[in-house]
């Protein structure tokens, strides 16, 4: 069983921070036309 959590996401193009909750502990980056997305699970 996993905890819950926040992400901090940063939306590189806009240079914008926002918090999301989540559950998978894990890194990650997403990236499409619009803009790249880095996340930080802590």
């Amino acid at each position: 069983m996993q905890s819950c959590g926040f992400i901090s996401v940063t939306v590189l193009c806009k240079g914008q921070q926002m918090n999301k909750a989540f559950c998978p502990m894990q890194v990650g980056v997403e990236s499409n036309k619009d803009h790249s997305v880095i996340y930080f699970y802590t």
